[in-house]
């Protein structure tokens, strides 16, 4: 039998490596046995053009206008086969292929655009110095001018700091934050700015050289995860103070310092809201140096913000418009400095950390049935599970219910529902995870997604994939492990697991069907009688977000706890049980249960030595425990040791009664 040729794909390039990624997502749609319109052909056409006047300016300067505005003009024209195509191919009546294909032209359009608009005379000074490269990459890093030197201030050391900005770009106004580009900090940069920001604020009298040592006593105020006291209400009188920080204080001034004393050194507002604002800094810069360094498996040193730029552009790839927040990076300009960071725009809705009693979300919220009620709709559903997917692929280990955006609606019943979510605070993601930690969601517990989701992960490549992340400052051991996680995913898609939805069906019993593991005989559908057990536990893949329709948020959260649908159900109760909802109640403080590592630590020498001293003082007792112990070590494999040795030795009067003399 004839082998068959293989079908060489084609390769159209721009030659610029930004405007072919989004051209090699276009190439993974592949359109099965349909021709490719002349529109479509025209498209492609037109970036073959581009590449051909780009690659003699790609490396060598744009010497003179006429040769910018030839660079123009091939630009313009690849602007114009994007705009026939669209005119003729938008909206929802598009099949799946066709609908992706629109995603990804699109994409190359909104790309065009903003490099048009950097070639702009009007807008940018033409440097006859550059070349194209360079033109782009300038352009593609959006640079702000602030006019108020002040704000720069604000902006500093490796905490992030947000800074609100109005910009006006190429599409109108544009609201969002500005944060410093910063590193995952060491345990001893963080006891150095704690020291150099808070040491000068706090009353005179100090008896300790670190001030990070109250992490400890604070441990006591905090819940599970973040520093949750109100800082109005603590600081407001001493008599109020004085109680809840006691061990603090005494921490700072002495652990035998009277109230009396105490008392002294907090009588001013100002030193109450220092000693409250020196507990928050400290407790959350330590639990996120724990997080970094055991969840999310970030080095000390890595950068940090751009991380969120590299979700932006991972979910831009699939096509998941809205979902992840759009970041880009940024320089902040004042006078003559200049700081790099990124730029996350506003995203829309509400906040579940804000929430109120009586807010349309904290209803929502408020047990796991008002929550399954208000989060039922399909595009919430199908959000979410692509969320998941997009999770996994990025390594994000930080999302729950309060890194989300909530854009809010009613039902058709009045009651308030959640009409579509946006991911935030994205930058716990692309660290060396190779698995799942954290808040991720592992292949074996995702059950459902999309045929487009389904579609973008068998076809992305190695390749693709670093290629989005090459320019953020991630190494090659983050970028092998995203690599990693990609090839879990796409083994988790292996056609043995992968049940693909079926029209004539409803969608709810094919997923509970494949949920557990039960495949219909194709001449009986829907006929449980002639139905036989297959895969225990396969993925569902719908075609559109429509397939969500007749799915209940309660089936898709039944029996998957490691799901997101099982986490978000989950959430109502670990909220109320921990003061983070309803802002009319007191927050509650519980023990840290030494989840981390700094924090097992503490726990671990605080019970061994019975003491509760300073975190330095802590780890010195345990490095000379340690080395007391390495020492008793080594002197019994010294002793053992010689012991064996004069066993083995002959004994010198057996010896010479056997007429032997040994030397």
């Amino acid at each position: 039998m004839a082998k068959k040729p293989a079908v060489k794909k084609r390769r159209y390039t721009s030659r610029d490596a930004f405007l072919d990624q989004a051209i090699d997502r276009l190439e993974y749609i592949d359109s099965g046995s349909h021709k490719d319109t002349a529109l479509y052909q025209g498209v492609m056409d037109s970036i073959q053009r581009l590449h051909t006047i780009t690659s003699r300016f790609y490396d060598s300067p744009i010497k003179t206008d006429t040769d910018l505005m030839q660079i123009r003009a091939a630009y313009e024209d690849v602007r114009a086969a994007c705009d026939s195509y669209l005119e003729k191919n938008s909206g929802l009546h598009l099949h799946l292929y066709k609908k992706q294909r629109e995603h990804g032209i699109r994409a190359i359009r909104d790309i065009v655009d903003r490099d048009l608009f950097a070639m702009d005379p009007e807008h940018h000074a033409f440097d006859p110095s550059k070349n194209l490269k360079e033109l782009l990459e300038s352009a593609r890093k959006s640079t702000v001018s602030v006019d108020d030197p002040a704000a720069i201030r604000s902006v500093g050391g490796s905490a992030s700091t947000r800074i609100p900005i109005a910009m006006k770009g190429e599409s109108g106004e544009e609201r969002g934050f500005f944060t410093e580009r910063s590193h995952a900090e060491t345990e001893d940069e963080i006891a150095k700015r704690i020291n150099d920001r808070y040491r000068k604020k706090l009353a005179p009298g100090l008896d300790t050289d670190d001030l990070t040592d109250v992490y400890t006593p604070v441990q006591k105020l905090c819940n599970y995860s973040s520093f949750n006291r109100d800082r109005e209400t603590d600081c407001a009188s001493v008599e109020d103070f004085l109680p809840v920080y006691r061990d603090v204080l005494r921490t700072l001034y002495g652990s035998s310092a009277s109230d009396e004393l105490l008392k002294k050194k907090i009588q001013s507002r100002e030193a109450r809201e220092a000693i409250f604002d020196l507990c928050k800094d400290s407790y959350q810069s330590i639990r996120q140096h724990d997080f970094n360094h055991d969840i999310a498996e970030i080095d000390e040193g890595r950068p940090i913000e751009t991380r969120n730029v590299a979700m932006s552009r991972m979910a831009d790839l699939f096509g998941m418009e809205g979902l992840i927040a759009r970041s880009e990076t940024m320089d902040l300009r004042v006078g003559d400095r200049t700081v790099s960071g990124v730029f996350m725009r506003t995203a829309e809705g509400a906040d579940l950390s804000l929430a109120k009693k009586g807010d349309p979300l904290d209803a929502v919220f408020t047990d796991e049935k008002s929550l399954m009620q208000g989060m039922d709709s399909a595009h919430v559903k199908c959000q979410l599970a692509d969320l998941q997917v997009l999770d996994y692929l990025c390594g994000n280990t930080d999302r729950h219910e309060r890194n989300l955006i909530y854009q809010m609606g009613k039902d058709q019943h009045g009651n308030p529902c959640v009409t579509g979510i946006t991911g935030i605070d994205n930058d716990l993601s692309f660290g060396k995870i190779q698995g799942a930690k954290g808040a991720m969601v592992p292949p074996d517990s995702i059950r459902i997604m999309t045929r487009a989701t389904y579609d973008t992960i068998m076809g992305m490549t190695p390749q693709a994939l670093s290629t989005q992340l090459a320019d953020l400052g991630l190494d090659a051991k983050e970028q092998q492990a995203a690599v990693a996680r990609l090839n879990a995913l796409k083994a988790r898609l292996d056609p043995a697991n992968v049940v693909m939805s079926r029209p004539d069906m409803p969608t709810d019993l094919q997923y509970q069907s494949a949920r557990n593991g039960i495949r219909f005989d194709p001449a009986h559908p829907n006929d449980l009688q002639y139905a036989q057990r297959g895969n225990p536990n396969p993925v569902l893949v719908v075609q559109d977000e429509t397939g969500f329709d007749s799915i209940s948020f309660e089936t898709l959260a039944r029996g998957s706890d490691k799901s997101m649908f099982g986490q978000l159900a989950a959430a109502p109760e670990s909220l109320r049980a921990s003061g983070l909802l309803g802002k009319d109640k007191e927050p509650r403080g519980i023990q840290y249960a030494g989840a981390t590592r700094i924090g097992a630590f503490v726990d671990r020498v605080v019970k061994k030595y019975g003491v509760r001293k300073s975190l330095r003082e802590l780890r010195a007792l345990s490095d000379a425990d340690a080395a007391r112990e390495k020492a008793e070590k080594s002197a019994g494999a010294a002793a053992r040791k010689q012991q064996r040795k004069q066993a083995a030795a002959p004994d010198p009067a057996a010896s010479a009664q056997k007429g032997t003399v040994t030397v």
